[in-house]
């Protein structure tokens, strides 16, 4: 049996194996493989499910409840390629993190508006409460944006925010208009999920194989060339009290 687990924070994905993977990695060639946009459209219908998954435990893993993100959206309000909107998230997120300070962290969706316009839903930590209160009056964050409409609302860190967030993930994904360029960004020092393969190596807190958690899904399918995978969300009860439900 090969055995692998997926830490989100409070979340545990566990994957149960019939067989073991090969060791021997076999490198798949590109030669043939469809370039242009039908070759776009192709590899996101691929990844997509696996890309959500992925971006799901990457935001879960944020969400530890010692502090709570802010809500932040930023519009372009003039109509340029999502390379451009990224090019001017980055300098915006360079001249903001020196005044926010060392708690500065974010991870950020981009979604194209129906006019054609890019917007960012970012989760954002590091925000005082007092420049969430006051953006309205102030305007800081707007004067320092400059580029077009901005919102942002406190949040009290429910792991659904993860799913919120997955699903704009996906539809930039599925979007032609992204084209080659990430679904996501975030900043290098977003905590990261962690993925073991053996009991032995995962850090486990005590009473949790006790019964002290939660199943939130149990399935079983085939995986070709590793056989039946039995799958389980488990969750720690009462981590976040009501919000530990899935994502």
């Amino acid at each position: 049996m090969y055995l692998k687990i997926i830490q989100s924070h409070d979340q545990y994905e566990i994957y149960r194996y019939e067989n073991a993977p090969l060791e021997t990695k076999h490198r798949i060639s590109r030669r043939g493989v469809e370039r242009g946009p039908r070759r776009v459209i192709q590899r996101s219908f691929a990844n997509t499910r696996r890309a959500r998954k992925d971006f799901i435990r990457l935001v879960r893993s944020n969400l530890t409840g010692e502090s709570c993100p802010s809500f932040l959206t930023l519009t372009m309000r003039d109509i340029v390629s999502v390379e451009v909107a990224y090019s001017c998230l980055k300098g915006f997120f360079r001249t903001f993190r020196d005044i926010v300070g060392p708690d500065f962290k974010y991870i950020a969706v981009p979604e194209y508006q129906k006019r054609g316009a890019v917007h960012f839903h970012i989760l954002l930590w590091g925000c005082s409460e007092e420049m969430i209160k006051n953006e309205r009056s102030t305007r800081t964050i707007q004067n320092l944006w400059a580029l077009g409409y901005v919102d942002i609302v406190p949040t009290d860190g429910n792991p659904k925010l993860a799913g919120y967030l997955g699903k704009y993930m996906s539809k930039s994904l599925l979007s032609n208009n992204l084209g080659f360029s990430k679904a996501y960004t975030c900043s290098r020092n977003v905590l990261r999920p962690v993925s073991h393969t053996s009991l032995e190596t995962l850090k486990i807190p005590d009473g949790f194989w006790s019964g002290d958690n939660v199943v939130l899904t149990e399935r079983k399918y085939e995986v070709p060339w590793l056989g039946e995978c039995t799958y389980q969300l488990l969750v720690k009860r009462n981590t976040h009290g009501d919000k530990s439900n899935s994502s």
